[in-house]
């Protein structure tokens, strides 16, 4: 399996491009950074599995929207990690409407929720 933790990088804002280039990545650990916003489109993750976004600064904001639609676009995920960041609601329409029908498990907790 390929995992890539790249844990407290300070990558500020969104995750780097060049992760991009890693399309058969399984389990990608971007907790402790300062992330606020992802990329629109993260359907070239096509084996992407488990995704940790724990301890950034996403929030319940006007990207709140676009973040959910993001997630959605990942076509084979199953485990989603958004705890202790400062998210205030869940956007249940894009969990509906989204491509999580392999989505096991969605990690919310220490959020104001």
């Amino acid at each position: 399996s390929t995992t890539i933790k790249l844990i407290f990088q300070l990558f500020i804002d969104c995750i780097h491009p060049q992760l991009t280039l890693l399309p058969s990545l399984l389990d990608l650990d971007l907790s402790y950074n300062d992330l606020s916003n992802i990329p629109d489109n993260l359907s070239h993750f096509t084996y992407l599995k488990k995704l940790n976004l724990e301890g950034n600064k996403f929030k319940s904001d006007e990207r709140a929207s676009n973040f959910w639609a993001s997630l959605a676009t990942l076509p084979v995920i199953e485990i989603i990690s958004i705890s202790r960041n400062q998210i205030r609601g869940i956007h249940t329409e894009k969990l509906i409407a989204g491509n999580f029908s392999s989505l096991i498990e969605l990690d919310f907790s220490f959020n104001a929720v």
